[in-house]
């Protein structure tokens, strides 16, 4: 909700308590309520509020009469239209709902593989990490994610990723074109990523090597929630080491048993 909204709202809502404190002493908690809830058609009201109305139309005229029901139902229906506007923005808001899902699937990830760590992350190309506290009990760890997270890491499969130091969280993935690679039938990530040891974060940037045949995805991630191995993939600062690593007998056994 922007501020230009979130003040008209604000102002409507104020109108309509100002309306209902100057009018209920003089037509009732009846009729107001009923046009609160209603609408300003009296063949909706209860018959006590019609009753009231149709007094009040025979004592002035009715167009006097309906100023109440009036001016309670615009304040009303524009809030009840702004809000509805409001929601269909953020529904159908794509940076909206990346922003949603990468922070959601970003906590999720962190509960499941990282359940030791105190964290707090939020949203933004900045990773900004930071190590908070001395002892093991203060630690906590504070970071950002990007907005396109979700889409461009989690649903690649690639939000957990392991090295010889142990498990990563991968913070971006960016596909990178590697002919001499690709022709050994790999693909190439650029990675930047946080390693936790001892309640602490490292960031690691890397070169992340998978086979090309993988089937790597959110529903079959190459680290698995149970911190298991599920695809071969090899991680380190030089490329080199990378695709040396994910061509040794290892790996290439682990492929063949998968």
């Amino acid at each position: 909700m922007n501020k230009t909204t979130f003040k008209y709202l604000e102002a409507l809502k104020a109108k309509l308590q100002s309306e209902i404190d100057i009018w209920t002493p003089v037509v009732g908690k009846e009729l107001i309520r009923d046009c609160l809830k209603h609408g300003n058609s009296k063949y909706d009201w209860s018959p006590e509020a019609r009753g009231v109305f149709e007094a009040h139309e025979a004592d002035l005229d009715y167009y006097s009469a309906r100023h109440v029901s009036d001016a309670i139902h615009e304040a009303v229906k524009t809030m009840r239209r702004l809000r509805k506007t409001v929601s269909e923005r953020e529904e159908y808001n794509p940076m909206f709902r990346h922003k949603v899902d990468s922070r959601l699937w970003a906590d999720q990830t962190m509960s499941r593989q990282f359940k030791s760590v105190s964290y707090r992350l939020n949203i933004d190309p900045d990773l900004a990490l930071e190590n908070l506290g001395e002892s093991d009990y203060a630690r906590r760890v504070t970071f950002n994610v990007p907005m396109s997270w979700h889409r461009g890491v989690y649903q690649r499969g690639l939000a957990v990723i392991k090295s010889g130091k142990g498990k990563h969280l991968v913070i971006s993935a960016r596909p990178t074109p590697m002919p001499w690679v690709e022709e050994q039938g790999m693909i190439v990530f650029k990675c930047k990523t946080i390693f936790f040891k001892r309640k602490h974060g490292e960031e690691i940037d890397g070169w992340l090597v998978l086979f090309s045949h993988g089937t790597n995805s959110d529903e079959n991630p190459v680290v698995g929630d149970d911190g298991k191995l599920r695809l071969p993939h090899a991680f380190h600062a030089d490329l080199r080491r990378s695709v040396s690593l994910l061509n040794s007998r290892t790996f290439r056994s682990l492929s063949d048993m998968l």
